[in-house]
C-alpha cells in the first residue's frame, strides 16, 4: 500500500477516527508486528479500534489493555493533534501499556488520542537476514 499524506492545520484539521486511522492503517501496513491501534477520548472512551479497553486513572493518565493477545515486547507510540503537547507511552506488562499527556509544564491534560502498539518479535521475525 502506497501512503497518502494528509496536511494538517493547527485549529483547523479534525482530529477523528477518519484521520487517525488513516496514519494509523499507514504505520500498520509499512511496520510489520502493528498488533493494536486505536483512538481514545481525554475520557477514557474508545472511538476506534478494537482488541483494547481503554482507562482513565487520572488527568492525563490512561492505561491501555491489551485483551485480544498479550505482547511480551512491545513497542508503543501515542499522539495527539494538539501543539505543545508531550505524548509518551511505554509497556507495564504482557497486556499493559500506559500512555501519558502533558502540558510543557508536566501537568497531566485530557485529549483525544490515538496509539499503536507493535510487537517486537512479530515484526523481527519478517526482517530479511542480512
Amino acid at each position: 500500500m502506497t501512503y497518502s499524506k494528509q496536511s494538517w492545520v493547527d485549529g483547523q484539521t479534525p482530529v477523528d477516527a477518519e484521520h487517525m486511522n488513516h496514519i494509523e492503517d499507514g504505520i500498520a501496513s509499512a511496520i510489520p508486528g502493528a498488533r493494536y491501534r486505536g483512538l481514545c477520548t481525554g475520557a477514557g472512551v474508545i472511538t476506534a479500534g478494537t482488541g483494547f479497553n481503554c482507562t482513565r486513572t487520572a488527568v492525563g493518565d490512561y492505561y491501555i489493555g491489551l485483551t485480544a493477545g498479550a505482547i511480551s515486547n512491545a513497542v508503543a507510540f501515542v499522539t495527539c493533534n494538539t501543539a505543545g503537547i508531550i505524548c509518551s507511552a511505554w509497556q507495564v506488562d504482557t497486556t499493559t501499556i500506559v500512555c501519558w499527556l502533558r502540558d510543557p509544564a508536566g501537568a497531566g491534560v485530557d485529549l483525544s488520542f490515538g496509539f499503536v502498539v507493535f510487537d517486537v518479535d512479530a515484526a523481527a521475525a519478517t526482517k530479511p537476514a542480512p
